[in-house]
Parts: structure tokens; C-alpha cells; sequence
């Protein structure tokens, strides 16, 4: 069993953002030090989900494997690792905590997932 979590999913950072206002947008300047601490930061947190799923399948007397994925966002992970690794299942959350229309529709990486990988899938409705 592999859980992994995709640091790269997450709106990683690059320097500008724009603010809307009435009638002209704001750009705003994030500092590269700034940028480097945001991405720590998602770094830690992924590894926090990963470290407490590693717990939680411990405490029933199953081991998993964890990885922390930085190369892919997380529906090419799924689908490259899918295939390379021969998986027969993947179980995702139905919407990641980043979701605007949580409530109303499935997530777009569990969407995504659910069209594109050739094995059996289970969504958990969070």
C-alpha cells in the first residue's frame, strides 16, 4: 500500500499575484525568501498527512509505504504510478481541503483520476 501526497498540486508561488480592485488590478511582489518559506510550508504539511495515514494503518498492523512527491501534480503521479507499479486499486478523498464547490461537486483530481486510471477506484465522500 502507498500513500503519497503531491506537493506540486498546490498553487506553489511565482512571485506575482494580482488583487482585483474597481478599476485597476494590484500586483503584488512575494519576496523569494517569502516563496522559499511558502513551499517549506507545504512541504511540512504534506508530510504531516503522510505521517499520520503511515500511524493510523500502524495502529491496525498494516504497513504502507509514503512518499512525498514533488516531480508530478497528483493525477500524473496516479496514473504513471498505476501503470509502472501494476496498482489494482487507488482510493481517494472525493475533494481536496482546497476545494471552492466542496459541497456541490466531486474534485477535480478525484474527476480526473475517476476518467484516466484503468484500475478500480474508491472515492471516499468526505
Amino acid at each position: 500500500m502507498i500513500v503519497f501526497h503531491s506537493v506540486e498540486h498546490h498553487a506553489e508561488p511565482n512571485g506575482m499575484f494580482m488583487a482585483p480592485s474597481f478599476a485597476i488590478p494590484h500586483i503584488y511582489r512575494i519576496s523569494d525568501p517569502d516563496i522559499k518559506r511558502i513551499k517549506e510550508v507545504y512541504e511540512l504539511n504534506a508530510q504531516a498527512i503522510i505521517d499520520r495515514a503511515k500511524e493510523i494503518f500502524l495502529e491496525e498492523g498494516i504497513q504502507i509505504e509514503g512518499r512525498l512527491v514533488f516531480s508530478d501534480g497528483p493525477v500524473s503521479y496516479i496514473i504513471k504510478t498505476v501503470k509502472e507499479e501494476n496498482i489494482d486499486l487507488v482510493i481517494i478523498g472525493s475533494k481536496g481541503t482546497h476545494s471552492i464547490l466542496e459541497e456541490i461537486l466531486l474534485g477535480s483530481v478525484a474527476e480526473k483520476v475517476l476518467r484516466h486510471v484503468p484500475c478500480d477506484i474508491l472515492i471516499i465522500r468526505k
